[in-house]
């Protein structure tokens, strides 16, 4: 199960009842497989001796000393990847349970996923209609009004509280009220989705991979980009990242979920190559045969293409190369990385295009990307040139192990196939505000007494009322940011709603809006640094910037210790203020300390609906992990524990694993078990412990009374014992950051926790 919040991958077991109706199991305690461990979900299979299942509680749980074991079919090799074409059924559930109900009407949601009313024109179907050419939909389960089965979406209620309950045993209670209702025929449909009501946690959606089920945390369950990126687990799709983390290629579905519920993109080169949309228009290079010379063009461009190629893969190494050109329009009108830019994106040899792929570059003309181990060679691609008033706009790529590219020639193209039809009007980025707003304006405050150079500054913007701005608001397009002389700096822009002021090191409250690379002048010679996403600030409002710096200290604040304090009045326009902020030294604070730089904004009078937001969800939020900004790092949780009865139970990962019922039968115990006991772990060696923080502990207080999580508690309790002489930070490693220690502190020495002492 995937928690997005959290960047988590959860194992989990699905185990069939005795009607045959499947049910998720979490396991206790959480179980990491060993990274040499084949898995494969829905085929892989979990044995420990001494497990016991509590269908009350949804829990597997295993002895602490059990040997576990996994068994996973030997996998067919050399299977060709088959197109994903065709028709296929889905049905939106809303749950609305007796302490909270999903907050979208049922019309509203069919709308939002399949178009029924007409208003929503970027729905769940139509952008994979777009997308796929029509090669894969998702059309609506028939109506059913006997159990209010109406436009694809049907109203489940439960007569239970949810608040404060896990996503997958609230998804449990669902399944169990729909076999009630509909039988086992629900099962027949392709995929379903679960619209949960709020209260159960600050996570996003979650799908299985592959499978049939998709879970969404209320107003989620409304927007095209985690609809699809969760659909997409359904399909296969592992996650689209970069260097910087798992989910950081925003080019595409599989990376970031949005809030913009009109999210116009597909997805990235090796997602697409495996769906098979565009397989006419492949090509399979292996540069040490031959190299490549030619025009690629977007996939929105694929109808008229000409001949000329969509997706590149180089092969040949130990991993394969996509490359592909992002072309902004249409219905990929809203890619976030690498806009109108040549795209290189890896994935292991041998793997699927749909595992966890990994973008290397964004290229532009007469930039190149050099690959120094192709095989004990040097490749090279390179990117002679970009038009994108071209009919259709095309990148023409070099790709070589015997040169630079740099006398490169193009190789002879087909003709066209007729006659040339006129270039579309694209927009610019930044185009679809300036027919709604004001001409470029700027709050500038360069000046001023040095504070110390710091890693990071923190402030408040604040916008004025109504009567200055207008009832749209102000659209932060970018800054100038001072820098320390000359030097050059990298660094990121995280961005949240409200003040900054007791959040400088809260986990999840920012939202990640860009990375920069400036070069510092002795003379303030200012340089734009632009936004990845246009910042919309409504009239009234106070919103947090944060610039930090990745290593060094040489962003330059102002020092206002006399003028005021944090969150004071420091600077405005007619329009825009900030506050005096908060500079950060490393782990330290520096309080009355003001931003250095501008601010370049628009005045809008209107903003149409069709605009894209841009502003990213809070979930996932990754944060750098050398700061005070929120990190979410990818944390591995439970896998799969046999019944009491021995018997086999099949693996499922959602996100990483399917939700389809697995295929293969469970094998029967053998009746002469195996006498040897479990080996037990030594206990001169340190025990390999995950860096998460346990989902089910609960810092025990206040004589019994209150009960806190992981994230409900304050940095100052890690060195801590609740009253049930448990140190948080080995139940909390990811919160306390106490990760990498050869050895854990101690518990309690005479405390034991549901009957079981702790390990440690």
């Amino acid at each position: 199960k995937e928690l997005l919040i959290s960047n988590k991958f959860e194992w989990c077991c699905e185990i069939l009842s005795k009607k045959k109706h499947p049910y998720v199991f979490s396991f206790q305690p959480p179980w990491n497989p060993d990274p040499k461990d084949e898995i494969e979900s829905g085929s892989s299979t979990f044995f420990a001796f001494g497990s016991t299942v509590d269908w009350e509680n949804w829990i597997i749980r295993y002895p602490l000393d059990a040997n576990v074991t996994i068994e996973t079919p030997q996998r067919p090799t050399n299977l060709k990847s088959k197109a994903i074409v065709g028709k296929r059924t889905l049905m939106v559930v809303r749950v609305v349970a007796k302490d909270s109900s999903m907050s979208t009407p049922a019309g509203t949601l069919s709308d939002e996923w399949f178009g029924t009313l007409g208003k929503d024109r970027v729905n769940m179907k139509s952008q994979f209609k777009a997308c796929s050419y029509g090669k894969l939909t998702f059309d609506a389960v028939p109506d059913r009004p006997s159990v209010g089965l109406k436009d694809g979406v049907m109203t489940v209620r439960l007569n239970k509280d949810v608040r404060g309950n896990e996503p997958y045993t609230v998804q449990n209670w669902v399944r169990a009220e729909l076999f009630r209702r509909l039988g086992s025929s629900y099962l027949k449909y392709d995929h379903l989705a679960f619209c949960m009501p709020p209260g159960m946690g600050l996570w996003l959606a979650y799908g299985y991979v592959p499978g049939t089920l998709t879970v969404y945390n209320d107003e989620w369950c409304g927007r095209v980009s985690a609809q699809m990126h969760e659909v997409g687990h359904n399909l296969g799709f592992d996650h689209s990242g970069t260097v910087r983390g798992e989910y950081d290629d925003t080019s595409g579905m599989m990376g970031y979920s949005w809030r913009n519920s009109d999210t116009r993109m597909c997805f990235n080169a090796p997602k697409s190559w495996s769906l098979g949309w565009y397989n006419d228009r492949h090509a399979v290079i292996d540069p040490l045969k031959t190299g490549w010379t030619g025009n690629i063009v977007g996939i929105t461009d694929y109808r008229r293409s000409n001949g000329w190629r969509v997706l590149l893969k180089i092969v040949g190494a130990d991993k394969d190369i996509f490359v592909s050109f992002n072309r902004v329009s249409s219905f990929n009108m809203d890619t976030k990385m690498g806009r109108n830019q040549v795209l290189i994106t890896k994935v292991q040899a041998g793997r699927d295009g749909r595992s966890i792929s990994n973008q290397v570059r964004q290229l532009s003309i007469n930039q190149s990307f050099t690959e120094n181990g192709f095989r004990g060679r040097r490749l090279v691609i390179k990117v002679l040139s970009i038009n994108v008033k071209a009919s259709p706009p095309l990148a023409k790529v070099c790709i070589s192990v015997k040169s630079d590219c740099s006398s490169a020639r193009p190789q002879a193209t087909p003709k066209p196939t007729q006659s040339p039809t006129p270039a579309p009007t694209t927009p610019k980025p930044s185009a679809f505000y300036l027919n709604f707003c004001s001409s470029p304006l700027s709050l500038s405050v360069m000046g001023g007494t040095h504070g110390k150079n710091s890693k990071g500054i923190m402030f408040d913007l604040f916008t004025k009322d109504e009567t200055s701005v207008g009832k749209a608001g102000i659209l932060v397009t970018g800054f100038v940011l001072r820098v320390f002389q000359k030097h050059k700096v990298k660094g990121r822009v995280w961005t949240k709603s409200g003040t900054h002021v007791g959040y400088e090191a809260r986990k999840g409250m920012w939202d990640r809006n860009g990375h920069f690379v400036i070069q510092g002048s002795a003379n303030d010679e200012t340089q734009t640094l632009l936004l990845d996403s246009p910042l919309y600030l409504p009239p009234s409002t106070v919103h947090a910037i944060y610039f930090e710096q990745l290593g060094g200290h040489r962003i330059v604040p102002r020092d206002l210790e006399t003028r005021g304090g944090t969150g004071d009045a420091d600077i405005s326009t007619e329009h825009i203020g900030i506050h005096v902020g908060t500079a950060l030294r490393g782990s330290i604070l520096m309080r009355d300390m003001g931003f250095r730089g501008k601010v370049n904004y628009h005045v809008c009078d209107s903003l149409p609906s069709s605009i894209p937001s841009y502003i990213p969800s809070k979930v996932p939020s990754v944060a750098p992990s050398e700061s005070l900004v929120p990190t979410a790092n990818p944390s591995t949780l439970p896998t799969v524990m046999p019944s009491r009865s021995h018997s086999p139970t099949q693996f499922v990962n959602p996100s990483r694993n399917p939700t389809n019922l697995p295929t293969l039968k469970q094998t029967k115990i053998p009746t002469n078990l195996p006498t040897l006991k479990p080996t037990k772990i030594p206990t001169k060696k340190p025990i390999a412990v995950p860096c998460t923080n346990e989902r089910l502990f609960r810092f025990v207080d206040n004589g019994g009374t209150r009960r806190r999580s992981c994230w409900g508690l304050p940095l100052s309790y890690c060195n801590k014992w609740d009253e049930n002489g448990r140190l948080m930070k080995n139940h909390c490693r990811n919160r306390c950051g106490f990760c990498n220690s050869k050895w854990n502190c101690a518990d309690a020495t005479s405390f034991y926790y549901h009957n079981i002492q702790k390990p440690w």
